[in-house]
Parts: structure tokens; sequence; C-alpha cells
């Protein structure tokens, strides 16, 4: 049945929307069979392509909407969310700084400038491109949610709850939103609802990578080897800069210690000090890493591609 360029990218966006990115982008390709030099159609079919994790055909489509149409946005958010996901984040900056000197009013452009400074761990640059974007839109829970994470990785855990509510309040089945609640609830305890939280996000977005972490995160927390780490790093993720500061406080502490059992305390006391000492260390370094494994696994059907 014949189509027109216009009803096949309804129905892709339709589908992209609806978190169905591999039918949008046969949408938007039968769509720009018909229509070739269509700068939004490609710019569209680049951000389908970054959802299906499809990373080097996202890339040329953007440079393709860019070539035709420079100066239209569009083309120049898919490419700066290419950057992005390629983490080119001086790139990124730079092709939404672009974009923001065409369209300074639209919320998603802030919130996109936002997520470069999130990814560069640029807390205070991210906060206020977010404020900027809820100048503009109060009630977007896009912008509630970010600002919500922000706060989640500052430790900020009141903040980060009043905040995530706003955003569910806007819209019950927010991702990011459900997301950063059901890091709350892992917090202080409550797997199970934990849980419930990312299942629910993965019915709705089965590729949705916070999700899919905040599923390993409840696996690695009722994990024997990985649980202890797991509640320390939290504890120490929750105190935000000051984490460091403890660190170095431990640190400190443990020399002392040493120093003191070396000179005054029984025999051994001090190699029993060190031993102690680097297996906390080496539990700490692993750690991770095992968590990286886990979470790896999680999102091996999911990976990143670099081709067609």
């Amino acid at each position: 049945m014949s189509t027109s360029p216009d009803a096949a990218r309804a129905r892709a966006l339709f589908h992209l929307r609806s978190g169905r990115p591999h039918e949008a982008i046969e949408a938007f390709c039968e769509s720009l069979a018909l229509d070739p030099d269509d700068a939004p159609t490609h710019a569209w079919l680049a951000l389908a392509l970054l959802s299906a994790r499809r990373l080097g055909a996202a890339r040329i489509e953007a440079e393709l909407a860019v070539g035709i149409a420079a100066d239209a946005p569009l083309p120049l958010y898919a490419l700066g969310r290419v950057h992005l996901a390629e983490r080119r984040y001086k790139d990124a900056e730079a092709t939404f700084r672009a974009l923001l000197a065409i369209e300074p009013d639209d919320d998603a452009n802030h919130r996109a400038l936002a997520e470069v400074y999130i990814a560069r761990a640029r807390w205070a640059d991210a906060l206020a491109a977010l404020e900027k974007a809820r100048a503009l839109d109060p009630t977007s829970a896009d912008t509630l949610a970010d600002i919500a994470e922000v706060h989640l990785r500052l430790g900020r855990l009141r903040e980060a709850e009043s905040t995530a509510r706003e955003a569910l309040e806007a819209s019950p089945e927010h991702a990011g939103a459900l997301v950063v609640m059901g890091w709350l609830l892992l917090r202080r305890g409550e797997a199970a609802e934990a849980r419930e939280h990312a299942v629910t996000v993965l019915r709705i977005q089965p590729l949705h990578e916070g999700a899919t972490a905040l599923l390993v995160g409840v696996k690695a927390r009722s994990s024997r080897v990985l649980g202890v780490w797991w509640r320390y790093n939290t504890w120490l993720a929750g105190l935000g800069p000051r984490a460091i500061t403890v660190m170095l406080g431990g640190f400190a502490a443990y020399q002392i210690l040493s120093f003191l059992a070396a000179d005054f305390g029984p025999a051994g006391l001090a190699d029993l000090l060190q031993v102690v000492w680097l297996g906390f260390v080496a539990y700490t370094w692993f750690g991770p890493a095992m968590f990286r494994r886990t979470l790896e696994k999680e999102l091996a059907p999911v990976t990143l591609r670099g081709d067609f």
C-alpha cells in the first residue's frame, strides 16, 4: 500500500514515542525513501537509531541532517545527542550551545546541555541549566526528574525525593523519576519496592539503562559478596562532597593506629592492622569491578552498536 512521507513520518514518531525504536527506524526509512532530502526526518532517524543503540548509523544520519539544514534546531539537537553518546563532551556542549542560540526558550535544549554537565560531574552547571529549563516549564516531568537525579548524585536525598515526587505527580509513569525513587528506596533497604520500580520502567521501556542499573543494584545489595560493598558505597555516596574528607580521614586514622600499634601495642598488632587495611582496600577496589560485570551481563543484549 502506498503512503506519503508525512504519513510514514507520523507513524515513525508514534513508534518512537511508544518506545519501539526498531519499528520507528523502519518507518523513518520509508519516509526518506520518498523524500530523501528531508532534514528533520534524518534527525529523527538519528534519534531512533540512538534509542536502538546503533551509534555509528545515528552519527551518519545526524551529520546528513546538519548538512542539509545546518541552522535548523532538530538536526543540531540530534547531532548533540550523538556527541553525548560518543562521550565527546566538548563537541556536545558546543553543539547544544549553538542550539540554544537558535532556540533559547525551549526547555528541552537546556536539559540537553545539563546532561553534558551531569556526564562530566559539573553539578553546579547542571543545576543552573536545569533551573533555566524549570523556569520555562515549571511542571515538566523531564526537568523535575533530571533535577532529582542531580540531587541524588550529590547525596541530597530529601531534595531528590521531593523533586522526584513532583515529577511523578506530573507524569505517574515517568521513567527517570521512577528510577530515582527506586534508588532512594534501595538506600532505605526496601529492595522489593525498588525492584518493582525498575521492573515498571522496563515494562514500558525495555532498553532503559537506568532501570537496568537499578535492577542490578537490587541484586548486588542482596548478594553475600557484593552486599557489604554495596552498603558501604551507598553510605559513602550519600555523604556527597564530604565523602572525600571521610576517606582521607579513614586513611589518616589507619596510619595513626598503625604507628601506635607498632610502638605501644602487642606483637603482631601492627601487621594485623595492615592485613585488615589491605583487605578493605582490595575489597573496595574489586567491588565496583564485580558490580560492573554484573551490570554488563544485564546490558549485554542492548550494547551500543557502531554499525548498521
